[in-house]
């Protein structure tokens, strides 16, 4: 019987994948949100799952991040639609990987339904965009996901009442936030790392908290290893690349693989129990 995903990290450190959308844009030049390929060029999506899933995820993220209908254009049921597609191609995805590995990859592979922030300077009423939230939680909800990523918030505010809902309604879901952190410590809310990591560990529906995006890994594990991380939660750090540079009008991630596993291993030794990427991984 294949242990719950609550289970198998109390065992072991999980890997985890990397940036979708930075992936996406340097594999097609297509300046467009990658959620809509959840429709459009699904065996594209599942690529690029199942390349990470190669190199070794045991933990892969929806490509969501962004499906809400305030950055996203469409109706309600489109949005839905992106949604639970993301969902299915991603666990198509851990499918057609193992099969294709003929056997040799005898691992669990989990999937975290990803949400990220709906921008509040396009709803100003925070009601509506939690609103928002929990239509996204319930369509996943419905395709079966029990593993959801809050990732890129600058504070718990907002969604906290989203996660209670959530987990009220199956208690047996595993809930993971992220914040995310400039280069001295803060996020976009002028919240600090060590404050964040306290509340969080202060809410029993949460069952991991960490780090994403904001930061490369070096000033990631500074920040890190100034904290407490003993906060009674799983924890968890997906920096990204490092920082982009301006080449030919396009922001670009600049190759540095050897920089990031060191760094890597940096931070894993800080007691992290989910080391993944963000942007330009």
């Amino acid at each position: 019987m294949t242990a719950t995903f609550a289970e198998y990290i109390k065992e072991k450190k999980v890997l985890c994948d990397g940036g979708f959308g930075t992936y996406y844009g340097a594999m097609t030049g297509s300046e467009e949100p990658c959620e809509r390929a959840n429709l459009e060029h699904p065996e594209l999506v599942k690529k690029i799952h199942k390349e990470y899933i190669q190199a070794g995820a045991e933990f892969i993220r929806t490509n969501t991040f962004a499906a809400n209908k305030h950055i996203l254009s469409g109706s309600d049921e489109y949005l839905m639609e992106i949604v639970k597609a993301g969902f299915r191609l991603a666990k198509e995805a851990v499918k057609e990987a193992k099969e294709e590995a003929g056997g040799e990859c005898d691992k669990p592979v989990f999937v975290g339904a990803d949400i990220g922030p709906i921008p509040a300077d396009r709803v100003a009423d925070e009601k509506s965009r939690q609103a928002e939230y929990l239509k996204v939680c319930g369509a996943f909800l419905e395709e079966g996901a029990d593993i959801f990523v809050f990732e890129t918030f600058s504070n718990l505010d907002e969604i906290l009442p989203v996660i209670q809902t959530i987990k009220k309604e199956n208690p047996q879901i595993f809930v993971i936030v992220q914040f995310c952190m400039n280069q001295f410590g803060y996020s976009n809310a002028g919240l600090s790392a060590r404050r964040l990591l306290t509340e969080a560990g202060n809410v029993d529906e949460i069952d991991a908290a960490g780090f994403n995006c904001g930061v490369g890994p070096g000033h990631l594990f500074k920040i890190m290893e100034k904290q407490n991380l003993a906060i009674g939660k799983f924890i968890t750090a997906f920096p990204n690349a490092g920082y982009p540079q301006m080449i030919q009008s396009r922001m670009v991630f600049l190759d540095n693989e050897e920089y990031f596993v060191d760094k890597g291993y940096d931070i894993a030794g800080l007691h992290v129990d989910m080391l993944g990427g963000c942007c330009g991984t």
